[in-house]
Order: C-alpha cells, then structure tokens, then sequence
C-alpha cells in the first residue's frame, strides 16, 4: 500500500483513490524526513512511512495515524495560507487558521513522542538481576505441603477481594467458595498421604 493510499485508509476522504494525497507526498516525504533527522531512530520510506516491526504500544494503526497526521500539517498550513490571501475573511478566521495548523502540529508531536517512548522502553529494558541463591533444600515431602499452604493463602485472599467487590454475584461468591473449598481439600489430602507416606508431592528419592 502506498503512502496515498494509507492516508486515506485512515481519513476517508472523498477521494476513493487517495488522489488529493497523492499530490502531497513531496511534502509529507520532507516532514518524515524531518522527523528522522531529528534522531528518532525509524527509517522513512514514501512507501510505508515508517519501516521496522510494530510492537505493543506502537502498532501498524500508529503508523498510519502519523503519516496522516503529517500530511494534515501541510494541509492546515495551505488553508491558513488561503486564508491569509482572502480579504474577505476577518481576523478571526485568520486566528483560526493559525489554531488549527497548531493543533494539527501538536498531533504530529504526540504521535512521534508515542512513538519513541515506545521505542526507549523496548531499547532500554535489561534483564532482572540475578536473585540470591537458595538457602533451603526441601524434599519433595516438604515442597508439596508447603505448594498446598500457598494455593490455600492464594484462594482465601482472592475469595476475599470477591466479597469486597460491589455488585458481586451469588454465583462469583460460589466460585470463590468452591476454589478454597478445593484448595483446603487438596492441603488435607497432601497431610494425609503425607501421614500415610504416599506423598502427592513426589518422591522424595527414599
């Protein structure tokens, strides 16, 4: 798809073929590459506009929105200029104009500022730092209690953020009861198996 017809895949103009676009790419090509000079680490192309792969906070839509939203600046500079030119406009038509290139300006802005923060974000994230060795060494007797405890704790403090929730149903409350219900009932059966040395938590290499 070409840059014409991206932008009108985003406006939707009266111009089914992207036509009235077209006639402005020379333009939007000089505002991308403008963008580009200015360090924001995305090739340009009069193709696509910007190349490389999406990601989750800057996606195809985005892309599209920008080279839009590029090709809008000119626009809005070429009706303050006709406005400008017309002296039967008063002082607030021109006050007006000058607004809307503004605005459609400031989009441009948003867009490029979304777009490299979503880029500093991928660029910047690192890897966790390692966490302190082990200072245990459970059986798999003692790992499988102690998994039973946990799934108990984990139910009970999800049950408790259902009833606190408003407008709850009685069949949300029912889930929650019958989760803990299940977790308990697994902790009694991990104890008892336990008791009778057929642990459910695995071998413990007896």
């Amino acid at each position: 798809m070409d840059a014409a017809a991206a932008v009108q895949r985003v406006q939707q103009s009266g111009y089914a073929d992207g036509s009235n676009y077209a006639a402005r790419i020379a333009e939007a090509d000089a505002l991308l590459a403008a963008s580009e000079a200015r360090g924001t680490g995305y090739a340009t192309s009069t193709a696509t506009g910007f190349d490389g792969a999406a990601n989750a906070d800057w996606a195809e839509k985005d892309k599209l929105a920008l080279d839009s939203a590029m090709v809008a600046v000119r626009q809005a500079q070429e009706d303050r200029d006709a406005t400008f030119s017309n002296d039967k406009k008063t002082q607030a038509d021109c006050d007006q104009a000058d607004i809307k290139v503004a605005q459609a300006e400031q989009k441009v802005r948003d867009l490029e500022a979304k777009r490299d923060t979503a880029t500093a974000s991928k660029d910047d994230k690192t890897p966790a730092p390692n966490a302190p060795e082990l200072t245990t060494n459970f059986t798999d007797e003692e790992i499988g209690l102690k998994s039973a405890e946990l799934a108990v704790e984990k139910a009970r403090l999800a049950r408790n953020e259902v009833y606190a929730e408003a407008g709850v149903t009685e069949a949300e409350k029912l889930d929650a009861d019958l989760s803990l219900q299940r977790a308990k009932n697994a902790l009694d059966a991990e104890r008892k198996s336990q008791a009778e040395g057929t642990s459910t938590g695995g071998s413990s290499g007896s």
